[in-house]
């Protein structure tokens, strides 16, 4: 019986171990999804009138890539010095060559709150992030009550979410988000 406890001990322990080991490695870009959802869920509760009232129906995640000449335009108006802009298009151009690209990411979060006098409405909020050349994912704009917001002009001075750094990109994924991607990728696998 004890030679029972210890195989069992021994097969847990080792699958434990492989368990978090695959946390540790699991690539960014997977994470991405799920990481842009959270931070667009923030941005929501952020603005709201009335956070508590808030209550998610659906939220779409949708990705497209961009065009080589899309890619070139972004830098071109975002980035202001000629010899880093020259750089970029280079590394922009090699980069499509291997089939990395830029991308456009939307997400749509259909919710229902009470933040008017008419009582519960439903709504949607827009996210957009765009995917940079050295892969950090921006908060770019956001559409709130049929309004549309870039995002740099309207968090200037004010609080930022906590799942965004202070150039509205999102954060990195932390181990507890890993964990997550684990048990709902193997959660997936069950269905």
């Amino acid at each position: 019986m004890n030679k029972i406890k210890k195989s069992i001990f021994y097969i847990l322990s080792i699958g434990l171990i492989i368990f978090f080991a695959s946390a540790t490695i699991i690539d960014e870009r997977l994470l991405i999804p799920q990481l842009s959802q959270n931070a667009c869920e923030n941005v929501l509760f952020s603005i709201a009138t009335k956070p508590s009232s808030i209550e998610l129906n659906n939220i779409t995640n949708h990705e497209q890539k961009l065009g080589l000449n899309s890619s070139k335009v972004w830098i071109h108006e975002n980035v202001e010095s000629k010899k880093l802009i020259k750089s970029l298009l280079q590394l922009v151009e090699d980069d499509y060559k291997n089939n990395k690209t830029m991308a456009k990411r939307l997400i749509a979060i259909d919710y229902s709150s009470d933040e008017s006098f008419i009582g519960t409405s439903r709504n949607k909020f827009i996210c957009e992030y765009m995917q940079d050349i050295f892969g950090s994912n921006k908060l770019e704009s956001f559409s709130y009550k049929n309004k549309d917001y870039d995002a740099d002009d309207f968090y200037l001075g004010k609080k930022i979410p906590k799942t965004l750094d202070s150039l509205l990109k999102i954060k990195k994924g932390t181990f507890k988000d890993r964990i997550y991607f684990i048990f709902n990728y193997l959660f997936s696998l069950t269905k």
